[in-house]
């Protein structure tokens, strides 16, 4: 499968921030939203960000993948906002380091054959947009942890994507992933 041409990430820190950077020296349309205004300013300003989403995410319904790169206790808000908005096509992974209760956040929001859990072994000590970089996702290991009813398309989109940005990709089951970071 190839790479999504429009991704649409919500959460422009270090993680979010750093996707945001590699897709676009790919020459991928990216749409971003953050919280801060002043981030998604300087993402735009620094020519990551083709197309701001405002806090509702209108617009989003337009990308091929969405990228939730928010705290988890901010996940099911972002969710019940994006669930009403994505078209049959688009696909829904995050990047939080517990995967079963995102998973059940996504199952409950009405995404579950669409989403597909990501967990991106990468990072710094640093945070927010100024710590972003390209090349942070080259040779980790992203945990992919599809949810039970998860379409092949979305499983293989979500993979398409790191693979994209250098990640090397491992299917887990989220129950088995969060045993394993425990």
């Amino acid at each position: 499968m190839s790479s999504p041409q429009t991704v649409a990430i919500v959460g422009l820190g270090l993680m979010g921030g750093s996707l945001a950077r590699d897709l676009a020296a790919r020459k991928v349309r990216v749409l971003g939203f953050d919280a801060d205004a002043g981030t998604l300013r300087r993402a735009q300003a620094d020519g990551v960000i083709a197309l701001p989403l405002d806090a509702t995410l209108a617009g989003a319904e337009t990308a091929d993948l969405v990228v939730v790169a928010t705290p988890v206790d901010q996940t099911a808000a972002v969710f019940a906002r994006l669930a009403p908005k994505l078209g049959s096509g688009s696909t829904v992974t995050d990047l939080g380091s517990t995967k079963s209760t995102v998973q059940s956040l996504a199952v409950s929001a009405g995404l579950d054959e669409r989403f597909v859990g990501s967990h991106p072994m990468a990072g710094d000590h640093r945070s927010g947009w100024e710590a972003t970089r390209t090349g942070l996702y080259q040779d980790a290991t992203i945990f992919l942890c599809p949810a039970g009813r998860a379409s092949e398309r979305a499983h293989e989109s979500v993979r398409a994507l790191w693979e994209s940005v250098g990640g090397r990709c491992t299917t887990i089951e989220a129950a088995a992933h969060d045993a394993l970071m425990a």
